[in-house]
């Protein structure tokens, strides 16, 4: 594609699309002993859920694991 039919397009992005974002962005973990505790901590949940046999799989490496989520409502 030659430079003189390249075409610039603008995008407006909502104010509130943006807020969002960076509420998002500051929720996220910033040092590594935060991504640290995070993943300890989704790793309690995901434990609690297996049975032994299940977690020594997903510890040798031979299993994997799909999430399911539901209401207990």
């Amino acid at each position: 594609m030659s430079d003189s039919s390249k075409k610039n397009a603008k995008l407006q992005l909502d104010s509130s699309l943006t807020e969002s974002a960076e509420n998002y962005l500051k929720q996220l973990p910033k040092t590594v002993p935060e991504v640290i505790e995070r993943w300890a901590l989704i790793g309690k949940v995901v434990e609690e859920q297996l049975t032994e046999q299940e977690l020594l799989l997903l510890q040798l490496k031979t299993a994997n694991v799909k999430l399911s989520i539901s209401s207990d409502d």
